[in-house]
């Protein structure tokens, strides 16, 4: 078992080092068009370099609190919920 842990744990950081936000990241990201039902959540894609839509009710949200997660600096931010509305076991209410 730990050694599963020992390999996984290096397969995070290891997979971590290419998905890490840098200064110059966003230079060649192109926002694609947008269709959203609600609000948008500027600068809310991968790295903060496009916006998305927000989530509407009944939609998921968020991310399990896992903390292998949590070591993937740099990766897509959670879903966000509409205004109005909160994410409340990973679903928009």
């Amino acid at each position: 078992m730990y050694r599963f842990i020992l390999i996984l744990s290096l397969l995070v950081q290891a997979s971590s080092a290419f998905i890490q936000c840098t200064e110059d990241i966003c230079d060649d990201a192109e926002q694609p068009p947008l269709h959203c039902k609600g609000g948008i959540i500027m600068n809310g894609g991968w790295c903060g370099c496009t916006d998305v839509c927000a989530k509407q009710r009944g939609e998921p949200c968020g991310w399990p609190r896992i903390p292998v997660t949590e070591l993937l600096l740099g990766g897509p931010p959670p879903p966000r919920c509409d205004q109005g509305l909160r994410c409340v076991h990973n679903v928009c209410v």
